[in-house]
């Protein structure tokens, strides 16, 4: 089984693209196509970027329409447009990640690197959550809020906005629940990626095969002795 765990484990390496040497990833972009990318897509956020500013800090506007003038946007931008600003985040993240698991990776034993780098995905997961919940308790702040009214209740308006968080993420941010959620999920995406390079290489798998039925029936006959 050592076998197959070195293979699984170098296949997964692959899938998840997270080199063992990035020195040169994290310390700068080498490669003038994406250099190109990251500007096109600063060129497309300064474009949009005054309408965005308009809606987020017009005080007016209610929750309910701060929303749909977002849509009505986030509709303006292209898909080649979304595709550029897409990736051009995908390598940031990409760069941050491998930056936080290179410093948490050193105080861990050799052999826990995909543990490591399991925790440090999830730690950014879960910032993304939160900074879109505080998004969502600001606006419910700037909106839905009239402490001047008699009837106001404070602690039914918490209550309220706890509910629409709880409504968003039900494993909650933070939590044991939401580490297995996002363990479960990065589980079944490793899974499907072996199974579309297998399925792209059968030659491989029937080796594999093979292999672990030949082993498979060592085991039984060693234990029959």
């Amino acid at each position: 089984m050592n076998g197959l765990s070195r293979k699984l484990r170098k296949l997964e390496d692959n899938v998840l693209d997270f080199p063992p040497d990035d020195d040169d990833i994290l310390l700068h972009v080498g490669d003038s196509d994406e250099w190109i990318l990251h500007d096109r897509a600063q060129k497309i956020r300064d474009a949009f970027k005054d309408d965005a500013t308009k809606i987020i800090c017009d005080g007016s506007l209610t929750f309910e329409q701060a929303n749909e003038l977002s849509e009505q946007l986030i509709n303006r931008i292209s898909d080649s447009e979304k595709a550029i600003l897409e990736q051009s985040y995908d390598f940031m993240s990409y760069r941050m990640e491998r930056l936080v698991y290179k410093w948490f990776a050193a105080g861990y034993p050799k052999g826990n690197d995909t543990r490591v780098m399991l925790r440090v995905m999830w730690f950014f997961n879960e910032m993304q959550k939160l900074n879109h919940l505080n998004q969502l308790e600001d606006a419910e702040w700037n909106t839905n809020r009239n402490e001047d009214d008699p009837a106001f209740d404070d602690d039914a308006w918490w209550k309220a906005v706890d509910a629409k968080k709880r409504e968003l993420y039900p494993e909650g941010v933070f939590t044991k629940e939401s580490f297995e959620e996002f363990e479960r999920l990065h589980d079944e995406f490793v899974s499907r990626k072996i199974k579309e390079y297998y399925d792209a290489h059968p030659e491989e798998r029937e080796a594999l095969v093979n292999g672990l039925s030949k082993k498979i029936e060592e085991q039984r006959k060693n234990e029959r002795v």
